[in-house]
């Protein structure tokens, strides 16, 4: 009666997430083809989309998905960290709330950027508010350490309010984050209509380039 939200095959383990009103990690034994089986499961609120391998031999999960609370009700986005060092017990390590929103990185891991020489991990965010004037969206840069299982948000590179205009009528609008890449030790933070470079050790904003409008 559950639905599957997303999967992960790692030579002879697997993981997969369901979703009803909680949401099981399940961890699989694959050693044998014939016979795969379910070796552990873990009881979180909410469920994940997308899941990614890290640490010393993939002993890690590192999660985005959809926080929900105990009745099912979704509530957000969150990430998490789990420890699957241990099959039959996998563990919750730790998890970072990013309040309500949306991500493409929910459903599209190309917009989940994880990179291990930095231990970074982007993810553009478009959060939002009370009103629309509140509404704010950017790629939220996040500190990863798979050792000590940690999350931490290290801060956010803001995307630029664009210029546009329909007609005889001028207007402007907060640019929407899609990608991000990393080249060296700078963060590039690919919008809609700009791109913006800040450094990665404290996300200083080096330029922004607004780029023309494309639509006729």
């Amino acid at each position: 009666g559950e639905r599957i939200y997303s999967m992960r095959f790692d030579r002879d383990r697997g993981y997969m997430v369901t979703f009803r009103r909680t949401d099981p990690l399940f961890t699989l034994d694959l050693r044998d083809p014939a016979n795969p089986r379910a070796a552990g499961e873990l009881i979180v609120n909410g469920f994940s989309t997308y899941i990614h391998l890290l640490g010393l031999d993939n002993t890690r999960l590192l999660t985005i998905g959809i926080s929900a609370d105990s009745s099912g009700r979704v509530t957000g986005t969150k990430l998490q960290m789990f420890d699957v060092s241990n099959l039959a017990a996998p563990a919750l390590l730790d998890s970072e709330e990013l309040g309500p929103g949306w991500s493409d990185a929910l459903y599209d891991p190309h917009a989940f950027l994880y990179y291990e020489p930095l231990g970074i991990l982007t993810v553009p965010y478009y959060a939002y508010g009370a009103t629309s004037d509140l509404y704010t969206s950017g790629l939220n840069v996040f500190e990863i350490d798979p050792v000590g299982g940690r999350i931490s948000l290290r801060g956010v590179i803001s995307s630029p309010t664009v210029p546009a205009s329909s007609g005889n009528y001028d207007f402007s609008y907060l640019d929407t984050v899609d990608r991000s890449v990393i080249i060296g030790a700078n963060i590039y933070a690919m919008a809609h209509r700009s791109v913006t470079v800040a450094e990665s050790s404290d996300l200083n904003v080096i330029r922004n380039v607004i780029l023309p409008e494309s639509y006729p």
